[in-house]
């Protein structure tokens, strides 16, 4: 079987986020966009959908029974605390590395309403025997106070709960 393969066939699953940290180029500390102790889970299925949520814990709740409603300045303040969209994947081998491959989610809908029809692109890897744990590198850097940092996500395979109570 070929690594790419057995890279489609190890990354179904729900992943829980257990670390998100921006690297900058120039080695300085990193940045933590969504804080130190981020919340998150991604879902790929075998069908080929993904769908991400990331949040920072602590958002204030907003003044309104629903989230179609409240003061505009509660409702961006609450969006700033979280990062969400869905849509299909695909892999692709890795040149000269069977270790990483890339992988491309193609975004429907999303919280950021800049990324729906776009691809967000990662170099993905798994660590330890078996797959438990999922890093995602994004292949697009972004500026932050004059320095270029690439977003680095770290997962572990959520463990399976029973669904009957």
């Amino acid at each position: 079987m070929s690594p790419l393969n057995t890279h489609a066939q190890t990354l179904p699953g729900t992943w829980t986020l257990t670390d998100y940290r921006a690297r900058s180029d120039d080695g300085s500390n990193p940045l933590f966009p969504l804080g130190p102790n981020p919340r998150g889970i991604i879902i790929y299925t075998d069908a080929g959908s993904v769908a991400v949520h990331l949040m920072k814990p602590g958002a204030p709740h907003v003044n309104s029974p629903t989230p179609h409603d409240g003061p505009d300045d509660e409702l961006a303040q609450a969006m700033r605390h979280s990062l969400a969209y869905a849509g299909s994947y695909t892999l692709q081998p890795m040149e000269n590395n069977n270790e990483c491959f890339i992988i491309n989610h193609q975004v429907d809908v999303a919280l950021f309403p800049n990324w729906v029809g776009g691809l967000q692109s990662r170099v993905g890897r798994f660590e330890h025997d078996g797959g438990e744990r999922l890093v995602l590198e994004a292949q697009t850097k972004f500026p932050f106070q004059g320095t270029w940092y690439t977003s680095v996500l770290t997962w572990e395979r959520a463990t399976k709960r029973p669904v009957l109570g």
